[in-house]
């Protein structure tokens, strides 16, 4: 990979005039937000969409995976193209994407197209993920960074909260469809205004590395396929074998015939402690028989001695 350092002499604006910087805000949180309520609507509509595509609610949980694995697999890529090719180039292309797969999650007729079209939104919402804090930062000037990236995070808390609330108001009046298909006419409108405000940001004079992308997104695709599978069905118990080489058979043997040997210094001990208890009880037993025989022949005497006084 090569790299190289951009000009010194590039100029650099601290920040979008008022009204621009408004307005990429406006644009930027609109699209934040549709990204973290899809995140959180779906869950609470996953039993009405199982009955009416018919599927079992085994399968209707890949409504919600496959957008999870798509935006956490493509989040850190989609952050370096950003750098590569720009930050507004990348948000505006996630954007279109987003707001074309929920037009198509909306259309979705069966299980299979809507799980396509909630893995393409998932890859929109990434991009869209990946750069919006970089767009804050080239939109604010320095001294009020801290105020956008604290309205962005206050943006997806409050979206990512409001998902379940904003999902049962839409169902209690509309289909199921329609929790997609509202993103169309804003997902427009964030294209349009994003399009005329948001900053063209510097681009990094480096190649995009492939193979570390490919890594990167089957790793955390990996990750949280795992941790799904372990939050639904539980850890189920692994047997491993080992079976040791052979310039380790010494070893093997020599712990097989120091285990059998402990095994029989117990045999010995035990049978040594049942004789020793065997010899007690039957000693025991020949002492009471010697007494009762001196007892009996004591008082056979003291009965003949009575008869001959007698």
């Amino acid at each position: 990979m090569s790299v190289t350092d951009l000009p010194l002499n590039t100029p650099f604006q601290d920040g979008l005039p008022t009204r621009q910087r408004v307005a990429a805000l406006i644009a930027i949180s609109l699209a934040v937000a549709m990204a973290n309520l899809d995140t959180a609507i779906t869950n609470t509509a996953l039993p009405t969409i199982a009955m009416s595509i018919r599927s079992s609610p085994s399968s209707v949980i890949w409504v919600v995976n496959a957008y999870q694995l798509a935006m956490v697999a493509t989040l850190l890529p989609f952050a370096a193209l950003g750098e590569i090719h720009g930050h507004r180039r990348v948000y505006i292309t996630g954007l279109t994407l987003f707001t074309a797969s929920s037009l198509g999650c909306g259309l979705a007729w069966s299980l299979p197209t809507l799980v396509t079209a909630r893995a393409m939104q998932g890859v929109g919402a990434a991009a869209i993920m990946s750069v919006n804090t970089a767009l804050i930062r080239f939109s604010y000037p320095l001294k009020l960074l801290g105020r956008g990236v604290g309205l962005n995070a206050l943006v997806v808390a409050v979206s990512f909260t409001l998902g379940p609330s904003v999902a049962s108001a839409i169902l209690s009046v509309a289909s199921w469809n329609w929790l997609f298909l509202t993103n169309v006419p804003l997902g427009v409108f964030s294209i349009a205004l994003a399009t005329r405000t948001l900053p063209i940001t510097h681009r990094a004079r480096y190649d995009f590395d492939i193979a570390a992308a490919m890594l990167c997104a089957t790793f955390f695709a990996l990750l949280i396929l795992g941790l799904g599978t372990i939050s639904h069905e539980g850890v189920s118990p692994i047997v491993i074998v080992v079976s040791l080489p052979p310039q380790n058979e010494s070893l093997a043997e020599r712990l097989n015939s120091s285990k059998e040997s402990q095994e029989d210094e117990q045999d010995d001990a035990g049978a040594l402690h049942a004789r020793i208890q065997a010899g007690s009880g039957s000693a025991g037993q020949g002492r009471s028989e010697r007494c009762g025989g001196r007892r009996d022949a004591g008082f056979t005497g003291a009965v003949d001695f009575q008869l001959a006084e007698g």
